[in-house]
C-alpha cells in the first residue's frame, strides 16, 4: 500500500513534466535537391557514399548567414531529408543509364572500380546569395590511389529576400554542384582510360 501511495505522486510529477515540453515545430515547406540535366555517361562503376559535412550543413536544417557573418538555422523551412543524403541521391541519378558503368550507393551492390570521396564545405544562403561548395576526389579502389581531385562551387543570386526565393537559389546552387561533380567523375574516368591506353 505504501508503495502505491509513493508511486502516485511520482507518476503525476512525470506526467506534469512531459506536458510542459514544447511541441516540435512543423516546417512550412520541405525542399529537395533536383537531379541536374545533361546526364554524362560513366565508363566504369563508381561507388558514391553520402558526403561528409559539418553538422550545421549535414542535417535537415537550413543555414543562413546573418549580417554579422554568423550562421544560424532558419525556422519554418527544412530539407526533405538530410542534405547529405539528398546530394548523394541526386548524384547517383545524375548519370546516363546507358553508360558502361553505374553509380552505386552501397559497396555490397558491386565491386566498383572507383569510389568518390566528397565533403560539403558550404551549403547556406545569405540575403542575396546562395552558396554550395564541395571538395571531391575520385579514387581507384584496387590501386588505392587518387585518380583526380577538385573543388567545386556554385553561387546563385536570389531573386528575392523571402525564404522561398532564397531556397530556390540554394536548391539551384546545390543542383549545380551535383552536375559539376557528375561531369568531374565522367571526365576523370575518360582521362584515366586514355592514360591506361597510352
Amino acid at each position: 500500500m505504501a508503495n502505491r501511495v509513493f508511486l502516485l505522486p511520482l507518476a503525476l510529477t512525470v506526467t506534469a513534466c512531459v506536458s510542459v515540453l514544447p511541441e516540435p515545430e512543423t516546417p512550412e515547406a520541405l525542399y529537395r535537391i533536383d537531379v541536374p540535366v545533361g546526364a554524362p555517361r560513366l565508363a566504369t562503376d563508381v561507388l558514391i557514399r553520402e558526403p561528409e559535412a559539418p553538422r550545421i550543413f549535414a542535417g535537415q536544417a537550413i543555414a543562413s548567414e546573418g549580417p554579422d557573418g554568423g550562421l544560424k538555422l532558419v525556422s519554418g523551412i527544412e530539407w526533405a531529408d538530410r542534405s547529405t543524403q539528398l546530394l548523394q541521391d541526386a548524384l547517383i541519378d545524375a548519370f546516363d543509364a546507358n553508360g558502361a558503368g553505374m553509380a552505386l550507393s552501397s559497396a555490397g551492390l558491386s565491386q566498383a572500380d572507383q569510389s568518390l570521396e566528397w565533403r560539403v564545405v558550404d551549403l547556406h544562403f545569405s540575403d542575396g546569395q546562395a552558396t554550395c561548395k564541395l571538395v571531391v576526389s575520385l579514387h581507384d579502389t584496387a590501386a588505392r590511389r587518387v585518380v583526380a581531385r577538385d573543388t567545386i562551387s556554385a553561387s546563385i543570386t536570389s531573386r528575392g529576400r523571402n525564404n522561398g526565393a532564397r531556397m530556390s537559389a540554394l536548391k539551384e546552387a546545390a543542383t549545380n554542384c551535383v552536375g559539376q561533380t557528375a561531369d568531374f567523375i565522367a571526365a576523370a574516368q575518360d582521362n584515366a582510360l586514355v592514360s591506361d591506353a597510352s
